[in-house]
């Protein structure tokens, strides 16, 4: 199986895919989808990190406990970046790098959550809401010790060995094996963006 096979069978392992929508320039209060959703949800904490297998699963996992939103930033090509936003449920929405700003200020978190170095949260995104918002920073190069800081803060205690299954599952686990348990060989180095999160369907599905 492919790796973006592995992926996707996992994703269906922890929360299942969906479709969703694609918001573009606008006010995001008079945009329907965007209305109904924060008028039915407070968001406590805005989890952001990186569109990449490890990052992802991570985030998703915490989610399925929280019922908190996500935002992933993800790399495209020509060098410019993508934002999406994962809402606790099936629709995800594509949301335009210049108005992240704007995007956080409208669902008014209470706290901020950047999972990843900057490889996954590049610091121009963090300094954009360091002083708008209480923000904590999970940056360890090694994964199973995010997965256990945000044990801590989510107070899931299941969840390193929940996301250690996982990435055995991906093939994607780098770290000590469990006893018994034979790993596949992970690639190395940076890790490649992954596919859009569920997927995309075109521009004017929503109302204003």
């Amino acid at each position: 199986m492919t790796r973006a096979g592995r992926w996707q069978r996992c994703l269906v392992l922890v929360v299942g895919l969906a479709l969703c929508g694609q918001a573009q320039a606008g006010f995001f209060d008079r945009m329907t989808f965007f209305r109904n959703w924060s008028a039915k949800n407070r968001v406590d904490t805005l989890l952001i990190t990186g569109n990449y297998a490890k990052s992802r699963l991570l985030g998703e996992l915490v989610q399925h406990k929280t019922k908190q939103p996500i935002i992933l930033i993800s790399p495209s090509t020509g060098g410019a970046t993508e934002l999406f936003f994962l809402p606790s449920g099936p629709e995800a929405m594509a949301i335009e790098a210049g108005k992240y700003v704007e995007f956080v200020d409208f669902l008014k978190p209470k706290r901020v959550l950047f999972v990843g170095g900057d490889n996954y949260t590049p610091t121009a995104f963090v300094d954009q809401l360091r002083d708008r918002y209480p923000t904590v920073l999970v940056t360890s190069n090694d994964w199973q010790k995010n997965a256990e800081a945000l044990a801590t803060l989510t107070k899931d205690r299941r969840l390193p060995k929940k996301y250690m299954d996982y990435l055995i599952q991906l093939g994607e686990f780098d770290g000590q094996p469990p006893v018994g348990v034979d790993l596949p060989t992970a690639p190395g180095g940076i890790p490649e963006p992954i596919a859009a999160p569920r997927s995309v369907v075109p521009t004017g599905t929503l109302g204003r």
